[in-house]
C-alpha cells in the first residue's frame, strides 16, 4: 500500500475514535485558540470534542448550517490558507476533504450537522509504516492490512 493510503487509514481510525468519544453531546466547550485549521463560523464544540493522539489533533464541531455550506467554507478556506486539496468527494450525505501543506495533512469530514477536523504534522507521532516518521510509535498494536 502506498503511504498516502496508509496515512488515510490512520486518519480514518482517529476520526472513528473521535466520533465515538464525542457521541451526540449538545452542550458547547471552548474551542482551542491555537487549532491549526479554520473553525466554521458559529460552530460549537461538545465538551469532549477535542483530542490529541499520536501527533494528530482532532476537533468535533456542530453547526446548524447545511453540510454543503460547511463543505464550501472548508474548500475555500483551505485553499486560501495554502493547502492543496488532494481529495474532495461526497459519499452519500458525507463530504470528505483531504489536504496537504508543507509537512501537514488536514482531513475534514462533514456529515449532517457535525464537522470533524483532523490535523496531522507529518513526522510527529505517526508510525513510519503509516506515512510518518516517528519510530517511537512502531510498537503500537495494529491490525494487519487486508
Amino acid at each position: 500500500m502506498s503511504p498516502p493510503l496508509k496515512l488515510s487509514r490512520v486518519t480514518f481510525i482517529l476520526t472513528a475514535v473521535v466520533l465515538v468519544m464525542s457521541a451526540c453531546t449538545l452542550t458547547s466547550a471552548a474551542i482551542p485558540k491555537n487549532y491549526p485549521l479554520p473553525i466554521y463560523p458559529g460552530a460549537g464544540m461538545p465538551p469532549d470534542g477535542y483530542h490529541e493522539l499520536l501527533g494528530a489533533r482532532s476537533l468535533v464541531l456542530k453547526t446548524r448550517d447545511s453540510s454543503a455550506s460547511a463543505h464550501r467554507f472548508y474548500v475555500d478556506k483551505l485553499k486560501d490558507g495554502g493547502w492543496q486539496i488532494t481529495n474532495d468527494k461526497k459519499i452519500e450525505e458525507t463530504y470528505l476533504i483531504e489536504a496537504a501543506r508543507d509537512k501537514e495533512n488536514a482531513n475534514v469530514t462533514i456529515q449532517a450537522n457535525v464537522i470533524i477536523l483532523t490535523w496531522i504534522k507529518r513526522g510527529t507521532g505517526v508510525p513510519a509504516e503509516d506515512g510518518g516518521s516517528d519510530p517511537r510509535s512502531a510498537a503500537v498494536d495494529r491490525q494487519p492490512a487486508i
